[in-house]
């Protein structure tokens, strides 16, 4: 048990799957009741209002929340909505945000394989109106060209997501070209959409493998549940394909290492199969390589070496993976949290 609706839950407290009225999530709610848990069903317009005006069978309890990405302001509005009625979501608002956003992640990430990266914050005002100044990505930018022994091409994206199908030319920008004026473009793209700032982060060539669409990467979705791995979930169709590479044990280590760290108790990390060998590079010339290798996340030569780091993600927002177990997915859920 805990203290009354505000206070605290006991860490033994019951678990409770909250997840949002809306049609694309109902098989996420089948899954978490098939796995055991009490569903409440919720909407957030102003505010948190539970379905058939119900509350949870045993409050305080727990929550575990899946559902649709949502700004960390308007995160910490849920959590406390849901507070008030007794149900305290494991993932608070600071450890929401601290894998949501890139930028908060990244030198944990580092260790596990992620490439350079540097980037920039952008006024939400000046985003909305379509009047950002490509000076403000000065500083950015000559980060990146200082990056010792230099990087040929960037991938930009917001502090969450690329603009990949408005702008994919946006995923491969040269370095040497007009960074600041591409960055702008990339907020244009994103819109409304757009979070926070821009990400410069340096290219590394995915292996691509052939399916029935043309050309895919190997990318695996890493589900973590208090520091340990959930399920590795293919994330991509080339993934999907027999013959694709499965990611290495010590690949998944030093992710379950970068998810300690992270330190939020739901998380999701991206990794995907390079051309070639990750070389783990400095972003200035005293920062210290992770281990003394010196290669992305294994020695030289070996599997390991050819997986990076793509992103993090708040585990409550990532979403499936290519047809991902929703109920194998729920049941570790469960089992972890209760």
């Amino acid at each position: 048990g805990g203290a009354g609706g505000a206070g605290r839950p006991a860490a033994d407290a019951p678990l409770v799957a909250v997840i949002p009225v809306d049609p694309i999530l109902d098989d996420e709610a089948a899954a978490a009741a098939a796995a055991g848990l009490e569903v409440l069903r919720f909407s957030f317009v102003y505010d948190v209002e539970i379905e058939g005006g119900g509350a949870p069978s045993r409050a305080p309890c727990r929550g575990l929340f899946r559902g649709f990405m949502l700004k960390g302001e308007r995160y910490r509005e849920l959590y406390d909505g849901l507070a008030g009625l007794g149900v305290h979501l494991v993932t608070s608002p600071e450890q929401y945000e601290s894998v949501h956003y890139y930028p908060q992640a990244h030198a944990k990430l580092r260790a596990a394989g992620a490439p350079r990266a540097a980037w920039a914050a952008v006024a939400e005002a000046a985003a909305a109106a379509d009047d950002v100044d490509a000076a403000v990505f000065d500083d950015a930018v000559a980060r990146v060209r200082a990056w010792p022994g230099g990087a040929s091409h960037v991938v930009l994206k917001d502090f969450v997501k690329s603009a990949k199908s408005e702008r994919p030319d946006l995923l491969h920008v040269a370095v040497d070209g007009e960074l600041g004026a591409a960055a702008r473009d990339l907020v244009r793209a994103r819109g409304a959409r757009f979070n926070r700032g821009v990400v410069f982060k340096e290219y590394v060539a995915t292996r691509k493998y052939a399916v029935e669409m043309g050309d895919s990467p190997n990318e695996w979705r890493l589900w973590f549940g208090r520091g340990e791995l959930l399920c590795a979930a293919p994330n991509s169709l080339a993934a999907l394909r027999r013959d694709a590479t499965r990611v290495p044990a010590e690949v998944l280590t030093r992710a379950a290492e970068a998810a300690r760290a992270l330190g939020a108790p739901f998380l999701t990390i991206d990794v995907a199969e390079a051309t070639e060998d990750v070389r783990w590079r400095p972003e200035t010339d005293d920062e210290e390589a992770p281990r003394a290798d010196g290669a992305g996340a294994g020695d030289d030569g070996d599997a390991a070496a050819r997986w990076f780091v793509l992103e993090a993600g708040a585990g409550s927002v990532s979403g499936p993976a290519v047809e991902q177990d929703l109920e194998q997915l729920w049941r570790a859920l469960a089992t972890c949290f209760t």
